[in-house]
Parts: structure tokens; sequence; C-alpha cells
């Protein structure tokens, strides 16, 4: 049972505004971690979409290099953005 494990792979949980969890909009947009099992190490990397989140915090999540982000969806482009940013760390 269980997903292949995949030590170049980068496992991605990326969630609605509207799910809440510890730390997030007030600690941090994104992160990324591993852990180690007997099949090896796993890396993985969670990103929330600020754009549908009701809490006033968001705005230091969301995309803010304009008044048009590059798609045209600030939620996407946020994601995208944090999501880009976890992956080169």
């Amino acid at each position: 049972h269980g997903w292949p494990i995949n030590s170049k792979a980068i496992y991605t949980v990326f969630f609605r505004g509207d799910f809440t969890t510890s730390g997030w909009l007030t600690e941090w947009c994104g992160y990324h971690s591993a852990f180690t099992n007997s099949n090896g190490t796993v890396r993985y990397a969670v990103v929330g979409d600020a754009s549908t989140s009701k809490s006033s915090l968001n705005i230091a999540c969301l995309y803010n290099q304009g008044p048009i982000t590059p798609n045209g969806n600030v939620g996407a482009d946020s994601m995208a953005s944090v999501f880009a940013h976890e992956v080169a760390e």
C-alpha cells in the first residue's frame, strides 16, 4: 500500500484557503520538509491558496508584483510563486 517512493520527487500538497492549519498565513505561506522511512527519503512541500482565505493576513502570501498577475489569477499565481520558492530552497 502507499505511493511509490522516488528520491528525486517532491510530493506536494496544495490546499484551499478555507482549510486551516497551524501557522499558515501567520508563520508561513508554504513550507517544505522531508522524512526518511524504510523505503527511503520522502521530500514534500505544502502550499495554500491565500486568495480563498477569509483571513486579513492573506495579503502577505499573495502575489504582489503589480496590479495584474502573470496569468490573471492571483490565487494560482501566488501558489506558483510560493511553490517555486519552496522548490528552490
